[in-house]
Formats: structure tokens, sequence, C-alpha cells
């Protein structure tokens, strides 16, 4: 917890939380996933490729009694290769995360092609999926969290 005072005068309380992301992939062809991580839509890690077993690593200041939402874009999937692009493990300040992951939610953009013949064969597709770790599809994951985190975790987990 670290204090910072705002040109007011008014003293603004915040949590500083070291996350770190180690991905996976699954690739048929040499064209890897990318990945942006945004918080409250402000991008936090720029799009990049994502190589197997890469790592990465952000420091969040979080503001006292706050809601956030970290974002994961997934994209550059071709909607036909095989491409898969997995959360390996997921820390923040040390702390393994793999138990919050279940509570989490992924929004796949399914393709347009493969959706239509779903749909046609009598198969619904949610808008979202809960605990997936491994993402086939372009999308977006989702971690809505509150802070002070640490109370938000105990409440989680």
């Amino acid at each position: 917890m670290v204090q910072q005072e705002s040109q007011e005068g008014n003293t603004i309380m915040y949590e500083k939380i070291l996350f770190n992301i180690t991905y996976g992939t699954e690739c048929e062809r040499d064209q890897d996933p990318c990945a942006e991580i945004l918080l409250n839509q402000q991008i936090v890690i720029p799009k990049q490729p994502i190589k197997n077993n890469q790592q990465v690593e952000f420091e969040l200041d979080l503001e006292k009694d706050t809601q956030y939402k970290l974002t994961i874009n997934r994209t550059n999937h071709n909607s036909k290769n095989k491409q898969v692009l997995s959360i390996k493990s997921f820390h923040a300040d040390g702390i393994d995360l793999n138990r919050v992951l279940d509570h989490m939610y992924f929004y796949p953009q399914y393709p347009a092609i493969w959706y239509k013949q779903q749909i046609e064969s009598g198969n619904e597709l949610p808008e979202k999926q809960k605990g997936w770790r491994d993402w086939g599809f372009n999308g977006q994951w989702v971690m809505n969290f509150e802070t002070p985190f640490y109370t938000w975790l105990l409440k989680t987990i």
C-alpha cells in the first residue's frame, strides 16, 4: 500500500500489484497468436505475437475502493488453422491465481462460417465461456476485480 498526495493536498491510497502471466501456444502454421493487455480499456501491454512459454510481467497502480477490468485481447487467428493461446500460469505478487481463473470469462469471437454451421446444426454457442484457459478463437478474456485487491482475492477463492 502506498500513499500519494494529490495537488489538492488529499491523500490517495493505492496498491501496486505485480502480475506475471505465462502463455502457452499451439500453432499448425507459423502464425503466432497475438495478445494485448488492458486495464479499464487503457493499454498496459501493447499487442504482440506470443511464443510458447512466453512470460509477460506488468505492475498496476490501483486506487483504493475502485472497480477494475483487466482484459486480454486475443487476436491473429485466421479462423482456418489450429491456433491456441493458453494461460499456463497467472500470478499476482508471486501468488498463484490458478483457482481464480475458474471464475473468469472468455468472450469468443466465433468464426462466422463455423458459427453459422453450428447454429444450423442446432448447437447453441454461449456468448461467454467460464473458466477457459485455452483460447482457440479470437476474443477477450476478462477479470473484473476491485480494491483492495487482496480482500477481493480472498472473497473470490
